[in-house]
């Protein structure tokens, strides 16, 4: 009787001991599985980010990466050094109004807060069209009044340009500024509750003096 006993004894134990096995060896397998998976996170983070940062060097900038510091000086105008949002000079046109501030970039944030200064056209230094937009129900609300004969003057961190206005005009849709023979084209737009909505207003100017400080 006590021999069939032990035989149901080990009988019963190997199926116990065969789950905790089984059990030891799955835990023992995602140890070492874990640490390898640490150790490779580890080994490729730093290449991994150092390219990340390379590729977000060379993407366009967005939109929202662009801040405006209106306290800023103003700062001269270096085509290798410029960034967008930087303070580059300053547009007034006496009797008409228009006094504001102009930042690199023709964007939305630049508008806000004054004019954009195109960066896909001349500075207003160089040779070319020199392109500034803002919006009317901004800092350009005085633009609309210009008028042919009137004198725009652009002050930027070490040169004052002075251009003659020779047309200004209202517009239904945006102009192709391609073909312009201008020195300078400063233009607004207009806000879907102006009744000059849907609109641009165009000044097309050339330069009579330009003195560099």
């Amino acid at each position: 009787m006590s021999e069939k006993n032990e035989k149901r004894k080990k009988h019963s134990n190997k199926p116990k001991n065969i789950v905790k096995d089984y059990v030891l060896t799955n835990i023992v397998f995602l140890a070492i599985l874990l640490a390898v998976i640490v150790g490779v996170i580890f080994g490729t983070i730093k290449p991994v980010t150092a390219y990340v940062h390379k590729i977000e060097s060379e993407a366009d900038m967005k939109v929202g990466d662009i801040t405006i510091d209106r306290n800023s000086d103003m700062i001269p105008y270096s085509k290798e050094n410029a960034q967008f949002g930087d303070f580059v000079a300053n547009i007034t046109c006496e009797g008409k109004g228009l006094n504001t501030s102009v930042y690199l970039g023709l964007n939305r944030v630049s508008a806000r807060y004054g004019a954009g200064l195109s960066s896909d056209n001349s500075f207003f230094t160089e040779t070319g069209t020199a392109v500034v937009a803002g919006y009317d129900e901004t800092c350009f609300g005085s633009l609309k009044y210009i008028e042919k004969g009137d004198i725009i003057t652009v002050t930027t961190a070490d040169s004052e340009i002075t251009y003659k206005v020779k047309d200004a005009f209202f517009e239904s849709s945006e102009a192709d500024l391609g073909s312009t023979k201008s020195d300078l084209v400063v233009y607004s737009s207009f806000s879907d509750f102006s009744e000059n909505s849907g609109k641009f207003y165009y000044v097309l100017a050339d330069k009579i003096n330009g003195e560099v400080n």
